[in-house]
């Protein structure tokens, strides 16, 4: 019987890892040894260390058992959840229904007064995990159980005391901003920008206006890639608004205006706000992207950089020119994606592969596709897919004139 494919092996030992990390800091927070655990779990006493230490893989039983002893709310058991399901292409769920989180609503359990930030640290490094998986895999199967947490945090704010009001909304925040990445991932844009809009909110409510502006600006990109330009232009200026003193949200707000003025077919502007934008993140002293995020500054800046030129060459404004400036950009990118990240590197190379095509360089797209190909068989990204098979279409159309 053949083993499993090398990459998905990768990823069940990357979550693998994760479910250590995360095992062992309940078991500590629990103040139980491994082999008190072991006992409870009527194991093995060498179990639970093969387990923290990656050298066993966890079932999801055991997983289960685990978080109901060490009272974990389910998390070790959503980790490994993530790849339950066939890798192979899924069907987008566009449109899926939103949640609904008010006061009403929303769950109002109090934290423990003795854990409030044992709390957001788990949390944090929860989001952490998550958003390492959905970088590697495509975070498919992992929306609900962000958005749960999501709404379970904004649940625990409720009634909480000031001290903690602000920490638990940033971290909701930052839960959200995933959330609306999955969706985004998940072909549905509606549901991108209603937790986009959480997290603006939640972000500002709680103290954090760099995040509430980055928000703001990833709103006016999903605009700008839509064609609305106008819409994309005025978000891009509220961004900056939202956090006036915030270098971060000046340079989010720069990108988002060079989405929008290439999407209008206006290359002066575009680049000129390129520009700046390069200039002032190079000035940053703190990450452009707070966690969490598995993105590295000069990714975020080639991959958006790549992305404003290639739309400039779909609007046929000095075709070969930005098509091979979006070349430099995005190989730029690539080079900057860790080997463990297969829906990052997948998504680059189709992105390449376009460029490509516009460079009237059909053998090299045909290239960079079939890398792409290869990696998306062992991710679970409805874009990567779709993408995968509109591009396909688009090189036969191209190469068979």
């Amino acid at each position: 019987m053949p083993g499993p494919d090398p990459s998905t092996a990768t990823q069940l030992d990357l979550i693998a890892g994760h479910f250590g990390k995360r095992l062992k800091y309940w078991r500590l927070t629990r103040q139980l040894t491994q082999a008190e655990l072991a006992r409870d779990l009527n194991l093995d006493g060498s179990y639970v260390s093969k387990l923290e230490s990656s050298r066993r893989r966890p079932s999801l039983d055991i997983a289960r058992q685990c978080d109901d002893l060490l009272d974990t709310g389910g998390e070790l058991a959503d980790l490994l959840t993530l790849v339950a399901t066939d890798p192979g292409p899924p069907v987008a769920t566009v449109g899926a229904p939103l949640p609904t989180i008010s006061p009403t609503t929303a769950r109002t359990t109090a934290l423990p007064a003795a854990a409030p930030a044992h709390a957001t640290v788990s949390l944090n490094r929860l989001a952490e995990a998550y958003a390492e998986v959905a970088a590697t895999m495509g975070g498919h199967h992992l929306g609900e159980s962000v958005e749960r947490q999501a709404q379970e945090i904004i649940g625990r704010h409720i009634g909480s005391p000031e001290s903690l009001s602000g920490g638990l909304l940033r971290t909701a925040a930052r839960f959200a901003r995933l959330a609306a990445a999955i969706r985004l991932d998940s072909l549905d844009e509606a549901g991108a920008l209603y937790w986009n809009d959480c997290a603006g909110r939640w972000a500002l409510d709680g103290g954090d206006p760099a995040l509430s502006a980055e928000m703001c600006a990833r709103t006016a990109i999903v605009y700008a890639h839509r064609d609305n330009a106008p819409t994309a232009l005025t978000l891009a200026t509220r961004a900056e608004q939202l956090a006036p003193h915030a270098p971060t949200a000046t340079v989010w707000s720069l990108l988002a205006q060079a989405h929008a003025h290439a999407a209008s077919a206006e290359p002066d502007q575009t680049t000129g706000a390129l520009a700046t934008a390069h200039k002032l993140l190079t000035e940053l002293d703190s990450p452009l992207m707070a966690n969490p995020s598995t993105y590295s500054d000069n990714h975020l800046w080639h991959w958006h950089a790549g992305l404003c030129h290639l739309t400039l060459a779909r609007h046929d404004i000095d075709r070969t020119t930005n098509a091979n400036r979006a070349l430099d950009q995005l190989r730029q990118a690539l080079s900057e994606v860790s080997v463990y990240h297969t829906r990052e590197l997948a998504l680059t190379r189709l992105a390449l592969a376009h460029a490509y095509l516009h460079a009237d360089d059909p053998v090299s797209a045909t290239a960079e596709l079939t890398e792409a190909a290869t990696l998306a068989r062992a991710c679970t990204s409805p874009r990567l897919h779709t993408e995968l098979a509109q591009t396909t279409t688009i090189l036969a159309t191209t190469t068979h004139k």
